[in-house]
């Protein structure tokens, strides 16, 4: 009965729809197009795995939460590539654990570029992450469950990209759990470009504040910075990892023992609404000077901190501005362009608001250098970057004629694609697919 009353109600708004739109058509003619309509939506359902039973079903005092995986990967270039987003998120329809499967639901952003991934290259491939947002309603007892839960999904994404691309391998997918906040910052008010294609009714109710504890263990964030402004980020419950780890010859270390050894810690957290308000403000009244700017703060700092860090260790180097996030690649062009152009910039006053310079500088060092917290700097300054550019005419408001394509004296444009894909999001994967 409630089968044929829904068949019903689809057919009287099929046949709503026909009339609105001018075409006539008889009450069985109208059913049999839906019938046909629902049996093609069934065929293309994604069914459960097979051989493997059903999880028992999450009771009523169950929560649903929401996890933020970070996927780093090589994509075919073009339309083949850009497809990875649904197949990520109708791959999270069924994920499997240790009791069987269950259901979940996916919302994916991007794919977005990505210049470093740390992967060897692929002929015909570019890097590019994807943010993968995953939901499920399940019990969850303890952070052991919430760590499964990332286990499961994270599976289930590298099977779907493997099978998908063959080019790809295991070795070329590498998925990594984020802080809420971070993806936030990600992905602002933008709707998500692929969701789960048939997701289970009782996960369409999820709250919009997903549950904290999807991203670590109880009392421990997921990145921190230790005393010696080097970053590390959480890869079990834990557990933490250094960035550069291969380089730096770092072994992993529970929170403990990171606190014992290179302590004191601090979190790394989003940047305080006053905090972001003065940054948009000094980049507005800076006008066509704020990215240089912006560059030249940047430089100022760096090399500030790399002479205090001489004078504490003898070492004339710092990485203070990069720990909050030092392999992503918007940490990487910062730091180029600081060292490329802020360098040669900083030479020419005529090009710079130095009120601006100097408003940056203070906000920016108070994010790195204080003894509680640390907030993340490339990805921040580049989502409050784009804001501005947005509510104030595009990339000339802010770029001056040394940062427009096909100016004289123009800076190479090589340098103004890479400061156009830090800072302005929305023109990124046109930038990469230029290249």
């Amino acid at each position: 009965m409630t089968k044929n009353r829904a068949r019903n109600r689809a057919v009287r708004a099929q046949r709503a729809e026909d009339a609105a739109a001018g075409r006539r058509q008889r009450f069985d003619h109208t059913g049999q197009a839906v019938d046909q309509h629902h049996a093609a939506s069934q065929a293309e359902r994604r069914q459960p795995p097979p051989g493997i039973a059903e999880a028992p079903k999450a009771g009523p005092g169950c929560e649903i939460l929401t996890a933020p995986l970070i996927v780093a990967t090589m994509l075919p270039v073009g339309r083949e590539g850009l497809e990875a987003a649904q197949v990520l998120a109708d791959a999270c329809d069924y994920l499997v654990g240790d009791d069987g499967w269950y259901r979940a639901l996916a919302e994916v952003h991007g794919p977005l570029p990505s210049r470093e991934t740390g992967m060897t290259p692929l002929p015909g491939h570019r890097p590019a992450m994807l943010l993968v947002q995953v939901s499920a309603h399940r019990e969850w007892t303890s952070t052991d469950a919430v760590a499964a839960f990332l286990r499961h999904a994270a599976t289930a994404i590298i099977t779907a990209l493997v099978e998908r691309y063959p080019e790809v391998t295991e070795r070329s997918v590498h998925v990594q759990a984020l802080p809420h906040e971070t993806a936030a910052q990600m992905t602002g008010a933008n709707a998500p470009d692929a969701v789960t294609t048939h997701p289970h009714r009782s996960l369409l109710s999820r709250p919009s504040a997903p549950t904290a504890a999807a991203t670590a263990g109880p009392g421990f964030p997921f990145r921190v910075v230790d005393a010696l402004d080097t970053g590390w980020y959480l890869i079990e419950p834990d557990r933490y990892r250094a960035d550069h780890t291969e380089d730096r010859k770092l072994s992993s270390m529970t929170h403990g023992e990171l606190l014992a050894a290179r302590g004191p810690l601090r979190p790394v957290v989003p940047a305080p609404a006053a905090d972001r308000d003065r940054v948009q403000a000094a980049l507005t009244g800076a006008g066509p000077k704020a990215l240089a700017s912006l560059l030249v703060a940047l430089f100022r700092l760096a090399k500030r901190h790399a002479y205090e860090e001489g004078e504490r260790s003898g070492r004339l180097q710092s990485g203070r501005l990069y720990a909050g996030n030092e392999e992503s690649w918007e940490s990487t062009a910062m730091r180029a362009l600081l060292w490329g152009p802020g360098v040669d910039i900083a030479d020419k006053p005529n090009r710079l608001d130095e009120h601006a310079v100097t408003e940056l500088m203070t906000v920016i060092d108070t994010w790195v250098s204080g003894d509680e917290h640390y907030v993340e700097v490339a990805d921040t300054l580049a989502g409050i970057f784009t804001r501005t550019a947005a509510a104030s005419g595009g990339w000339p408001a802010l770029a001056d004629r040394h940062f427009q394509h096909g100016e004289r004296f123009a800076h190479p444009d090589q340098t103004i694609d890479n400061a156009m894909a830090w800072l302005l999001r929305s023109t990124a994967p046109a930038t990469a697919d230029q290249t």
